[in-house]
């Protein structure tokens, strides 16, 4: 699976931790945090805390929070933002499914379409990172990506770029009614038949419907 490079050449994976933090249960809470170094050699931190029991789940990225919800009863998060000066597009996506096997990856974060697990060590002189390999034909999942994108990863639309696509769209649509010949301008003619009776010559584009 090939995920976009970029120019993200400069981003670093610093550390990355799960933790059971249940108060009365460990298990029935975890925290997933993700630390890394960005272009500019600033270090972030997205911390993801899930509750299994009462389905609260908060994203939280340099102590803000991002996200919030409650999904009692769903396994699956998938979400997206970028920070203000939209120099990072972030996208989180989990699962608290049991693991399909012992390599299985159930948490991921992506930065600018860049896998978190694949960013080089903070302190490599190598800024190449390797693409997440597929799984076929190996006959195991190794990623909870590769289940809700199965195709290869394709970086959500942001609102603004929704709004464009949206407009191109109609846009679109109306240049094809503008195309289309209208019916009211396609009059029909009679003309006599050879038994005196007279009959309607339907326009061309009503014998192509």
């Amino acid at each position: 699976m090939e995920l976009e490079t970029g120019s993200n050449g400069n981003m670093y994976q610093v550390s990355y931790s799960e933790a059971n933090v249940g108060k009365m249960v460990k298990s029935s809470k975890i925290r997933v945090t993700w630390d890394f170094f960005s272009n500019g050699g600033r270090q972030h931190q997205v911390v993801l805390a899930w509750s299994k029991s009462t389905g609260k789940q908060q994203i939280t990225m340099d102590g803000t929070e991002v996200w919030f919800g409650r999904n009692k009863g769903r396994s699956v998060l998938d979400h997206n933002w970028k920070t203000r000066d939209e120099s990072l597009k972030l996208h989180v996506l989990a699962t608290c499914a049991p693991p399909m096997n012992e390599h299985f990856r159930n948490y991921e974060l992506l930065i600018n379409g860049q896998l978190f697990a694949s960013l080089p060590s903070c302190g490599r002189e190598d800024s190449s990172f390797a693409p997440l390999l597929p799984s076929v034909g190996t006959g195991k999942l190794s990623s909870i990506i590769e289940i809700l994108y199965p195709n290869g990863y394709t970086p959500p639309l942001d609102k603004d770029q929704l709004r464009q696509q949206k407009q191109k769209q109609q846009q679109q649509g109306a240049r094809l009614q503008d195309l289309a010949p209208s019916r009211s301008n396609t009059s029909s003619k009679l003309v006599p038949y050879n038994n005196n009776e007279t009959v309607a010559h339907r326009p061309i584009v009503d014998l192509l419907i």
